[in-house]
């Protein structure tokens, strides 16, 4: 169900082989750390996240959490955990910090739920959404470098890595459907709504505001009124 403009080649896992673990400690097993939390968010919910598997030289024993993660995802689904937590137990978070991010989201969740500002038709659901998401939690503003899911909750800065993950959480808690995409050096995401595809550009604020009913920005929409007219 993930849309993707190259494929990710998995291998089988074991998920009793705990040589194949998510690397940890150094800044470079920190970013395969995100990485790998990436490839869960873009393979999720398809089979091909329990296949996922990591060179050994890489790898170190995993933490209890992880085993409960690679344990739940052995069916190739998130039974367990939600998409916010696999992504931060994926990237290394500590427990503490899962747990007040976690409750940090679902705070803002039932605020939002409580004032009815999530009611409507899925395209108004996903606006309204994606503007609460920037307002109150990541308002810190973008910042090429933060792709850290905990930084992004609690301080509010973000890229695109760490506000499609937050997204794509966030969409499937409201029922606004949504998938990930991956680009050469870029996610994104894309609201279905039926037969329209919808591209979602996570990272820019006001997307919703400058894009038309069929998902175009409003310059291209001027071009082909344009276009028309002649």
């Amino acid at each position: 169900h993930v849309a993707k403009s190259q494929p990710i080649v998995v291998r089988p896992l074991s998920f009793r082989d705990r040589r194949h673990t998510i690397p940890r400690q150094n800044r470079h097993n920190r970013s395969m750390r995100r990485l790998l939390a990436i490839l869960g968010l873009l393979l999720w919910p398809s089979a091909a996240a329990a296949q996922l598997a990591l060179p050994p030289e890489l790898c170190l024993p995993v933490t209890a959490a992880e085993q409960r993660l690679w344990e739940d995802l052995a069916d190739g689904q998130l039974n367990e955990h939600c998409i916010l937590e696999a992504a931060l137990i994926a990237e290394g978070a500590e427990a503490g910090q899962i747990s007040e991010c976690l409750q940090r989201v679902n705070d803002c969740l039932a605020s939002w739920k409580a004032t009815g500002a999530l009611e409507g038709t899925p395209r108004e659901r996903a606006e309204r959404l994606f503007d609460l998401m920037h307002g109150d939690l990541l308002a810190g503003g973008y910042r090429q470098d933060a792709s850290d899911l905990v930084e992004a909750i609690q301080h509010g800065c973000f890229n695109c890595v760490s506000a499609t993950l937050l997204w794509q959480h966030l969409a499937s808690e409201v029922e606004v459907p949504v998938v990930a995409r991956q680009l050469p050096g870029h996610m994104q995401s894309v609201l279905n709504l039926g037969e329209a595809r919808i591209i979602v550009e996570t990272t820019c604020p006001r997307w919703f505001a400058l894009i038309d009913d069929a998902g175009r920005p409003q310059a291209a929409r001027a071009a082909v009124r344009a276009a028309d007219r002649r």
